[in-house]
């Protein structure tokens, strides 16, 4: 990827972790203090980047400095449990949740590899169009698709048969494109999310956004289909969401 490219990446997770752009993907592990309420944690080649409550800084530089933290939600929720055991006055414990690992990608016009099929053409369409892929979609997976039909942000969508078989739509964010796909359960294997995702990806870069793709790891099909279409890792994000007696 172009320098413009990590540039724009790097000042992106400086506004999502609330520190500055050069304590983004340096080497070795950085804490940074964040009234988010949450830990986000941010591993790349280079070391890690974690964002925390100002009361849990000092102990997870400790823990960093003796050990990394690796991209698995056991050793995330292990390091901030021990950070945050001496300041909850409870039983409970300190995390209430681990969301990822999550691969996370990016790709411009020097990566990107668009795919196309003059037999299913892929459109833009107004959110609210989608409601029917969203009643045929189990209501947990489109949950975490990010997909919503009442965003205004620009959709896609592959339609077979008469219906929409496939969506994205992208959020912009500090020069990013954040990317959202989901597909009718009938309907998959046959291509249509990285279809629809190629469309969009096409869209934000027309529009001088960096396009981003972030994906449960353990979905290997989505982060096959990132890999496709010219997304490159950067890294891997957890958050860790701590218990409200934090």
């Amino acid at each position: 990827m172009k320098h413009a490219t990590h540039e724009t990446i790097s000042d992106h997770w400086a506004a999502l972790l609330d520190c500055e752009p050069a304590s983004v993907f340096t080497f070795g592990a950085s804490v940074v203090a964040s009234d988010t309420g949450s830990v986000a944690i941010l591993v790349h080649p280079e070391g890690v980047v974690v964002s925390a409550p100002p009361a849990l800084t000092d102990e997870l530089r400790s823990a960093l400095s003796q050990r990394s933290v690796a991209p698995t939600t056991t050793e995330a929720r292990d390091v901030v449990e021990a950070a945050a055991s001496g300041l909850v006055d409870s039983d409970d414990p300190a995390v209430a949740e681990v969301l990822g690992p999550q691969f996370v990608g990016y790709c411009d016009d020097s990566t990107f590899t668009p795919v196309h099929d003059e037999q299913s053409p892929v459109g833009l369409i107004e959110p609210e169009s989608l409601t029917s892929l969203r009643d045929a979609t189990p209501t947990d997976e489109w949950d975490r698709s990010g997909v919503r039909t009442d965003d205004d942000g620009p959709a896609f969508a592959v339609e077979r048969d008469g219906q929409v078989v496939a969506a994205t739509q992208y959020s912009i964010a500090h020069g990013t494109a954040g990317i959202a796909v989901v597909s009718r359960p009938a309907y998959r294997g046959e291509g249509n999310a990285t279809r629809a995702v190629s469309a969009a990806t096409a869209h934000a870069l027309d529009a001088g956004l960096v396009p981003e793709y972030r994906t449960l790891e353990e979905w290997s099909s989505s982060v096959a289909l990132a890999e496709r279409l010219g997304f490159e890792r950067v890294g891997v994000s957890l958050l860790v969401r701590l218990d409200e007696t934090e």
